[in-house]
């Protein structure tokens, strides 16, 4: 089952409070860089560790500056 697909059926099944982390595999790779492969092992060692960056699903401006 995929991620939204199993997001729809939380929801269907009266979850109210759920949310979607689309990152963690990035994150990780990034980890693996900086600290080893030792330390953040994976089953497959990934040099291109930014096709697995999310993408941005909101653009959002939490603040705004106005100068008067």
């Amino acid at each position: 089952m995929k991620t939204y697909e199993k997001y729809r059926q939380l929801v269907s099944l009266g979850f109210t409070q759920i949310y979607i982390y689309p990152g963690g595999l990035f994150e990780w790779l990034m980890l693996q860089d900086i600290y080893g492969y030792d330390e953040f092992p994976t089953t497959k060692k990934q040099l291109d560790f930014l096709k697995y960056k999310a993408r941005q699903r909101l653009n959002v401006g939490l603040l705004e500056y106005s100068h008067r």
